[in-house]
């Protein structure tokens, strides 16, 4: 692994990272990462912990029988999705455009593997280490990574770590909230209110104030919702051709319709033992509302830049598909990377012809220097057809077929040949030539 290629990926992604995460936009971005159906059973369990939302339901979504729902809506397609794991999950979320050395990929994968039921790290540095021959320097570059793409608080050490981390990142925390963490946890647990009150010269409201933001935090990583099998998808968004413009619907209609209750508000007009539990309600209602438009802002908004950029494939079908990368889509739309990575996973259109899901608008591109139109799809495709054509007593090398790929200006490396090989479950030239 090159450390200047590790720089050079840090410097794209890290940076602007840790300039918009705060605990307000990480709650934003899980609510952006969530499917529709993600997104009510989110809607129904705040519900459930915040008397200052009101949901109104008027689909019953939570009682109804799937096998019938295409009756009621038609938005809902059949539609098989396989059952994916945690490790399928966070790859899913890694940037497309991401090329990752061979040893790097190895060492993500064997890091997601080590994950436990929380999104703890249950490996040593010292041991990946030694198990890749390769710096702890690269491993913890490794590490940062895998928590820039995948759900907040991810690679932790430990609940401890991942308290310390959302502690950091508020800048309304109490003043003593980091300090309690680190050494008082076991007062905490045991409510020993007098030690506490002594030992930092506060009072009783200033600790109990200091405990009660320490046990609303979160004490795992969120975990995510994975797919589970289904015969049924229920599409983000829909277009149509009318008049010769693209229509963009955002499918709402299924989700329950979320309200603040204002009957609450007039509460924090008065002195009450509950104003202070009301503000904090309240500002966890507005949040979820907010995220929940914001979400619906940006999909509209990549969908439209989509449409822009692939309208010969919308018209024409697979043959006018373009390579289009996630940094085009963040710099033109002012996002980041990892905003648009979220924002299209798992997401479905349906379109007039079939249902698709937004990642299929990236295509990766190649280094080309004529065909500024081609795609990975097509350059495997190129492959099998040499591959095909080869003398079966002389199979080409994966160097030979890099230099007849030059010679039609398609400028790929000899690894990348043998990774697009590979997917085609086509042998290396010696295995052929036994063949």
């Amino acid at each position: 692994m090159k450390r200047g290629m590790l720089m050079q990926m840090d410097i794209q992604i890290s940076p602007q990272i840790k300039q918009i995460m705060t605990m307000d936009t990480i709650f934003h971005l899980e609510i952006l990462q969530l499917t529709n159906d993600e997104l009510a059973t989110m809607i129904a369990d705040k519900a459930l912990e915040n008397p200052l939302l009101l949901v109104e339901d008027h689909f019953n979504r939570f009682s109804v029988d799937y096998s019938n729902l295409k009756r009621y809506d038609n938005r809902i397609e059949p539609f098989k999705v396989k059952q994916e794991s945690v490790v399928e999950y966070l790859w899913e979320l890694m940037p497309l455009q991401i090329e990752l050395p061979n040893i790097q990929e190895r060492v993500l994968r064997f890091l997601m593997e080590h994950l436990d039921e929380h999104l703890f790290l249950q490996v040593e540095i010292s041991e990946v280490c030694k198990k890749f021959s390769i710096s702890e320097e690269e491993i913890i570059e490794c590490i940062e990574l895998l928590q820039s793409f995948g759900p907040f608080g991810i690679a932790s050490k430990n609940s401890k770590h991942f308290l310390e981390l959302q502690v950091n990142l508020d800048e309304q925390a109490p003043p003593f909230a980091l300090l309690f963490i680190q050494q008082e946890l076991t007062a905490i647990a045991n409510l020993q209110m007098s030690y506490l009150m002594k030992k930092y010269k506060m009072t009783k409201k200033e600790v109990l104030t200091t405990i009660a933001y320490i046990k609303g935090l979160q004490p795992f990583p969120k975990m995510p919702t994975l797919n589970e099998p289904s015969m049924f998808i229920i599409p983000d968004l829909q277009i149509s051709l009318v008049a010769g413009q693209w229509i963009i619907e955002i499918n709402n209609q299924l989700l329950p319709k979320v309200s603040i209750n204002e009957g609450y508000i007039a509460l924090l007009k008065e002195e009450s033992l509950i104003k202070d539990y009301v503000e904090q309600q309240l500002k966890q209602a507005q949040l979820l509302v907010d995220g929940i438009e914001e979400r619906k802002k940006t999909i509209y908004r990549i969908m439209n830049w989509l449409i822009q950029k692939q309208r010969y494939f919308l018209e024409k079908g697979q043959s006018g598909l373009i390579p289009l990368r996630l940094a085009d889509a963040a710099r033109e739309l002012n996002l980041h990377e990892s905003t648009i990575s979220r924002a299209i996973r798992n997401k479905y259109v349906r379109t007039p012809f079939g249902m698709l899901m937004l990642k299929e608008f990236f295509p990766k591109g190649i280094t080309y220097t004529e065909n500024p139109n081609l795609t990975s799809d097509r350059i495997k495709q190129r492959i099998q057809q040499l591959i095909a054509g080869e003398c079966s007593s002389k199979p080409l090398s994966d160097q030979q077929l890099v230099e007849f790929l030059k010679k039609e200006q398609i400028l790929i490396s000899r690894r990348t040949v043998a990774k697009y090989r590979e997917s085609l479950t086509i042998p290396n030239s010696t295995k052929r030539a036994y063949a």
